[in-house]
């Protein structure tokens, strides 16, 4: 058989090749952001590429996610979501006496995308979790660093703060398999299907009450005012909440453009309380996202309040502002016939932050 050559010289869907100047770039908000998250008290962590494919089998869709099949013959799966690897190896190491843990990661995932996203953007991410700290705390501490790493770079966001609590205080007596219909339609903003769903469970005055809780998008304040008035009193108290987290996230980065926006409930099942997306000028899907989820640990054997996010770097890397910077880090060339004397000029130009080649 005829080897196809031209597509042995092509990578296969789902990976990418960076080198150079956009790999240089790379590297440095890697840096850039590593920095910042040990400052906070942050330590890196690792995670397997793979691991035994049955225990996530609960969390992952087969047609998503990459499986292999090791020597022994047990069906293994690639890393496909940063936070379920990372739960299970936290699991496996945590003791109580260590909580709250704090960590961060650098690192891809592997999983099949749409054709119509540029999937080589999503598989390089870093990320926060905190493990042990359950309530505003936690939650505040996870928006206002992921807020904190996002103002350190030339890209202008907008953050969405959602509720998956909210949703499910309000459908918890429909059956599992309608809440995901129900997810799915609020998340893609599917009113017309939403009120097809519900509409032999719930009366016309019911149903548009639900329209107007999760198809609302609006300022911190103006969500204040509008969860004043819901009912019953545990749905108005989560709306409060989130209200709560939106306005002192707004106060102390009033350039983040913070919204209220109840269709925001998480693609994951995992998640549990607070659920947010970061979109950003120019990029076509969003760019961060994460939330809290409290009950995740347990399917490893552990209960531990746990909150996080993830952001897609390679999103952001192919952003103008980012794009820039890379162009404006060229290197110059000395001229010269004699080595020592062009490396202690460069030497001396590099300590002032130069990028400096000898020739």
């Amino acid at each position: 058989m005829k080897k196809n050559n031209k597509a042995l010289l092509q990578n296969p869907r789902g990976t990418e090749s960076f080198c150079m100047e956009e790999a240089a770039l790379h590297r440095r908000v890697v840096n850039r952001l590593s920095d910042i998250l040990m400052l906070w008290g942050y330590l890196p962590v690792q995670t397997p590429i793979f691991d035994f494919y049955d225990i996530y089998s609960d969390y992952v869709k087969s047609e998503d996610v990459y499986r292999l099949t090791d020597r022994e013959g047990d069906l293994l799966l690639l890393r496909n979501d940063m936070t379920l690897f990372l739960a299970k190896q936290i699991a496996v190491l945590l003791e109580e006496k260590n909580l709250p843990l704090r960590v961060f990661y650098s690192d891809t995932i592997l999983r099949h995308e749409n054709k119509s996203d540029i999937s080589q953007n999503e598989f390089f991410q870093t990320g926060a979790e905190i493990f042990g700290v359950e309530g505003e705390k936690g939650d505040l501490e996870i928006l206002l660093l992921l807020e904190e790493l996002l103002s350190v770079l030339p890209i202008k966001t907008f953050l969405h703060l959602g509720s998956r609590k909210l949703f499910n205080l309000c459908f918890s007596d429909l059956q599992a398999d309608l809440r995901n219909l129900l997810s799915t339609a609020v998340r893609n903003r599917d009113f017309e299907g939403f009120d097809r769903i519900l509409q032999p469970y719930y009366t016309d005055e019911c149903r548009d009450r639900f329209r107007q809780l999760f198809s609302f998008i609006g300022t911190p304040d103006e969500f204040q005012n509008f969860a004043e008035g819901l009912n019953p009193q545990p749905v108005r108290d989560e709306a409060l909440y989130i209200a709560g987290l939106g306005r002192k996230t707004a106060a102390l980065f009033p350039e983040a453009a913070v919204r209220l926006d109840t269709s925001e409930i998480g693609e994951r099942n995992y998640y549990t309380g607070m659920v947010f997306r970061v979109y950003a000028e120019y990029a076509a899907t969003e760019i961060a996202g994460g939330g809290r989820y409290d009950t995740l640990m347990e399917h490893f054997g552990k209960t531990c309040p746990s909150v996080g996010f993830s952001l897609m770097q390679r999103k952001i890397e192919s952003l103008p502002g980012l794009r820039k910077e890379a162009v404006s880090r060229q290197a110059t060339a000395l001229s010269g016939s004699d080595i020592v004397e062009l490396y202690e000029k460069a030497k001396a130009m590099r300590a002032k932050g130069e990028i400096i080649r000898l020739c």
